[in-house]
């Protein structure tokens, strides 16, 4: 498979944050926003979870902690982070994040080696022109580079490339060798 452009460079980095029990989140939007039988945007009031065991169990204390964790990408909770109602406790990339400076990484809180991004890129059919993939890559690129884009972006908890195809390339196989490796440790089938 030729690769093509990378859209972003651990775009979306997964961060782990602290939200208070009654938090809620905000919308996403119409096509992902759940209503109640009533109309009302769910959740409309903070959740319940019921644990089916003792407390102060094992099972309990894990909701408890749980309900409060979340580990989600930075563009999701950016808004609840900026309003005070989470708090971000560690980004999962390699490094810290332009969007969240100040919060260390997973492995610089202690758990090292820890890297696992989310990110977005652009492929293209194996038989492509390369000349067609370099000018397609370039002109992404570019866009992305805007002072517009790039603010509109960083704003919304998204970290822009920094590279173009052949950036891409080594980052993918890097991503593909890391993950067969974890697939493999795991012992999950192929599918």
């Amino acid at each position: 498979m030729t690769r093509l452009t990378l859209v972003a460079s651990a775009l979306l980095a997964g961060i782990t944050v602290s939200m208070p029990a009654a938090a809620q989140p905000a919308s996403t939007g119409p096509s992902t926003e759940l209503r109640t039988g009533s109309g009302q945007a769910y959740p409309a009031r903070p959740v319940r979870v019921v644990v089916g065991f003792s407390a102060g169990g094992a099972t309990d204390l894990s909701a408890r902690f749980i309900a409060q964790l979340m580990f989600s990408s930075p563009a999701a909770v950016m808004a609840q982070i900026r309003d005070g109602k989470m708090r971000a406790l560690g980004v999962s990339g390699a490094t810290r994040s332009a969007v969240l400076p100040g919060v260390p990484t997973i492995a610089e809180a202690g758990l090292a080696g820890y890297d696992a991004t989310s990110w977005y890129g652009l492929l293209a059919p194996s038989g492509a022109p390369r000349a067609a993939i370099s000018r397609l890559g370039d002109e992404t690129i570019k866009a992305l580079t805007t002072a517009d884009l790039k603010e509109r972006l960083i704003n919304q908890g998204i970290e822009p490339a920094k590279g173009g195809v052949d950036e891409f390339t080594v980052f993918l196989d890097a991503e593909i060798a890391k993950w067969e490796k974890v697939i493999r440790a795991a012992g999950i089938p192929p599918q």
